[in-house]
């Protein structure tokens, strides 16, 4: 496979969505750079050769307070031009983050359920900043290059023989490297799937720390933990070999060629051919016309570790444009699954043909044994998942004419594994809507959740830790309730609402749900006592839907 150092640049240029202006203050400072390496070596020149000629001490002082400045500027401009590169490459790496994380959220449960954890958070970590640093290191060599092409032009007209021992040195280092490449772009994939693996393990512990210590899962997970480790270490190390050897095919060529260079430019100085300072300035120039070759060469061999980055990124961006044309839902007084046909693997259904309606200001109770689909109903509802066949309509208007976010926005939903931030009971709630205290108040009192917040030390403003752990199992449900009342959307669900809760915790939650009005409500259940609040009663079973 042949990868271009300029294709791959102008694929990370897409995915950092940089303007062209962007780069000016970059470009600038650079091409100040590249005047400032041509002018140093000549002042060295004229410095090496003022002293063999026994020249004047005002001349020698002229020369030297020269040099000092041009030093001093060059200097200044390279600290300003790495905070620039510092903190552009950064940003931007900041940039698409955010950008990732808004795709993330318009992705399908199909996305999710294939993909690993650990494979996200590599993405969202290491690929981003592996491709902001070749971008903005592809910009740093592209100045390099300018500057190689103009000392090229100095050398030639220094020396034209010795500039002809460098070049011939060239086409064998490039050729070597080719072939290593190769290699390097193996191991970059197969590296990179490992350490997904060893991310997602991580995920694994970070995301469950208390069940798996309280089962004893200590041994189970070090010792897949350390295979994990081990099969990534040895396919790291022997990235890191190639990459070695990558790097030091043109760097070994190139001190070849110095080496050749300085004995037969010695050879010159000596039959009084070329000036000593002719000769330094020389060697000096060929440390500015090989930098960049080196950086080329390390460039290309980055391109190659950086596609499998690339393409798991792109596939994170890539999310399928639904058209919407609304993107609020204010009402519903209507929710129809029409003919709808649904299964995960092929002609395994969970729906078939099946017509089901629920309308505004009734309960209605879902019913069915575990397995039988009952939460798949509200994943094709929250457009999570699409169904084979039919449609399903809210007020009559196709769920697939509603932007994501909107439709969501429209529904709320309280299940037995509610998700918590790691933030105050009050964020928790309101979820990063503006709420006043007393509307907050007032939903944490329907719930009979109040008094105990209030006589935690920090009230409303107490940390409950990663997934609501402070929290009892009581709390956290009677918690979920309140979003559902403050957030006052049209369509509330509840997903095994009683499960695991006690029975005084359990008349709380029905009494919340018998306080909806003017509401869809959906309680999806295994239970049969939930019937007795319930309006209408739905069974699924056998992929279809039967009403009682």
């Amino acid at each position: 496979m042949k990868i271009g150092i300029v294709k791959t640049a102008n694929k990370c240029k897409h995915i950092l969505y940089l303007k062209p202006f962007d780069l000016l203050p970059l470009m600038i400072l650079f091409l100040l750079e590249v005047a400032l390496s041509i002018i140093l070596p000549l002042i060295t020149v004229r410095f090496i050769d003022s002293l063999s000629d026994l020249c004047s001490i005002n001349e020698y002082i002229l020369i030297m307070i020269v040099y000092f400045i041009f030093r001093i500027v060059n200097s200044a401009i390279s600290c300003i031009s790495d905070y620039l590169f510092d903190t552009k490459e950064f940003i931007s790496s900041q940039n698409v983050r955010l950008r990732l994380m808004n795709a993330l959220f318009d992705k399908n449960g199909a996305f999710f359920s294939s993909s690993r954890g650990g494979d996200i958070f590599a993405t969202l970590d290491q690929d981003i900043s592996m491709v902001a640093s070749y971008f903005y290191k592809m910009v740093n060599v592209l100045s390099n290059i300018i500057s190689a092409i103009t000392v090229a032009v100095v050398l030639i007209l220094l020396r034209w023989e010795l500039f002809a021992i460098i070049l011939m040195f060239i086409p064998i280092s490039f050729y070597l490297n080719s072939k290593v490449n190769r290699k390097v772009s193996d191991y970059s994939t197969r590296c990179r799937d490992d350490f997904g693996k060893q991310e997602s393990l991580t995920e694994e512990f970070v995301s469950n720390p208390m069940p798996m210590i309280q089962f004893g899962l200590k041994k189970m997970f070090i010792r897949k933990y350390s295979c994990s480790q081990k099969t990534y270490n040895k396919c790291y190390k022997r990235l890191a070999f190639y990459n070695m050897i990558s790097g030091s095919c043109m760097d070994l060529s190139m001190t070849f060629a110095s080496i050749v260079s300085m004995v037969y430019g010695g050879l010159l100085v000596i039959n009084n051919k070329i000036s000593i300072g002719v000769l330094v300035a020389f060697l000096e120039y060929i440390d500015s016309f090989t930098s960049p070759l080196l950086s080329l060469t390390a460039l290309k061999t980055m391109a190659y570790r950086l596609q499998p980055s690339l393409e798991r990124i792109c596939d994170l961006f890539d999310t399928k444009d639904d058209s919407p044309k609304r993107n609020m839902i204010d009402n519903c007084n209507n929710i129809k699954f029409d003919n709808v046909t649904f299964y995960y693997s092929h002609k395994n259904y969970i729906l078939k043909d099946s017509t089901f309606s629920f309308e505004s200001g009734k309960i209605y109770a879902l019913l069915g044994k575990s397995g039988e689909g009952k939460s798949t109903i509200i994943n094709l509802l929250l457009k999570l998942w699409r169904p084979q066949k039919g449609n399903i309509y809210i007020d009559n208007v196709d769920i697939l004419n509603f932007d994501n976010e909107g439709l969501r926005n429209a529904i709320s939903i309280v299940s037995q594994n509610s998700f918590f931030l790691h933030d105050t009971i009050i964020e928790n709630v309101s979820l990063g809507v503006s709420y006043s205290y007393d509307q907050i108040s007032n939903a944490l009192e329907k719930v009979g959740l109040l008094e105990s917040v209030l006589n935690f030390p920090d009230g409303m403003n107490t940390i409950i830790g990663d997934n609501g752990v402070v929290l009892s199992c009581g709390q956290r449900q009677r918690l979920s309730i309140a979003r559902a009342l403050l957030k006052n959307t049209p369509i509330v669900i509840f997903d095994e609402p009683t499960s695991s809760l006690d029975s005084l915790t359990e008349k709380v939650v029905y009494e919340a749900i018998e306080s909806l009005h003017n509401k869809i409500v959906i309680i999806i259940s295994h239970h049969e006592n939930v019937k007795d609040i319930a309006d209408v009663i739905y069974y699924l079973e056998n992929k279809k839907i039967l009403k009682n």
